[in-house]
């Protein structure tokens, strides 16, 4: 069987818990705590209906202290049989926070699956749900200066540099990506 996305699912919680124990991690988040992640088994479909369901609409805190409106998105987990393998995020539109640092697409990969072609397959994968979805011709993607992973994944994907901007609230420098649709 090849990898896939799918829609988060109660068929993959002990892989995505093994994952989160291992350090799993998207973007600026940072790990959770042993408790935390129990609080996560104990209640999965809590979990998962966050995920699927939570308010898209309102505001959001961001980074730079600043609030800015939730914007419609999707959300997938690349899978292979029963394992979890990393998670992707589809925004559907960017504001004005987004257009600086976050882009269309955030994504992760679990630790044990790393540097295996995953990260890039599922960029792949997320984009072509993006020409399904997105009534744009192009997407924007960031990554911290030095991740180098996660460069090679998105120019892997057709990424071409914009520029490399800086924030007062982040050690490193983002890089902007756009990928042709």
């Amino acid at each position: 069987m090849s990898a896939k996305l799918v829609t988060p699912s109660g068929a993959f919680k002990d892989s995505f818990i093994e994952a989160l124990r291992e350090g799993f991690v998207r973007g600026i988040e940072t790990e959770r705590s042993p408790e935390e992640i129990d609080a996560i088994a104990d209640d999965f479909p809590a979990y998962l209906e966050d995920i699927l369901t939570k308010d898209k609409t309102g505001q959001i805190l961001c980074p730079d202290g600043n609030t800015y409106e939730r914007v419609p998105s999707s959300d997938y987990w690349l899978v292979l049989d029963e394992a979890f393998i990393g998670s992707i995020s589809l925004r559907h539109k960017l504001n004005e926070f987004l257009l600086k640092f976050g882009g269309h697409i955030g994504y992760g990969v679990r630790p044990s699956f790393r540097h295996q072609g995953y990260g890039t397959l599922m960029l792949r994968l997320c984009l072509d749900e993006a020409r399904k979805t997105l009534k744009t011709d192009r997407v924007l993607l960031t990554c911290s200066e030095g991740n180098m992973g996660s460069r090679k994944i998105i120019e892997a994907n057709g990424g071409i540099l914009e520029d490399v901007v800086s924030f007062d609230w982040q050690d490193d420098n983002t890089m902007r990506y756009w990928i042709e649709l």
